[in-house]
């Protein structure tokens, strides 16, 4: 069960630093003319639940 617990933790980790990228627009995965009402709606869920993320899949690899 060791093996599934680090799993969750590095996939929570690259899902994270994903969300962030894309909530700091370093990453723009999307058209241009949906990406600014896409940041303006989901902007803050992608910065904070990213590193909310990238905390917690921290946590579970140590």
């Amino acid at each position: 069960m060791e093996g599934i617990e680090n799993f969750y933790g590095y996939f929570n980790l690259v899902l994270g630093t994903i969300m962030t990228l894309i909530g700091f627009k370093v990453y723009r995965p999307f058209k241009k003319e949906k990406e600014e009402e896409t940041y303006r709606k989901f902007g803050n869920l992608y910065k904070f639940g990213g590193i909310a993320l990238i905390i917690w899949g921290l946590i579970k690899i140590f």
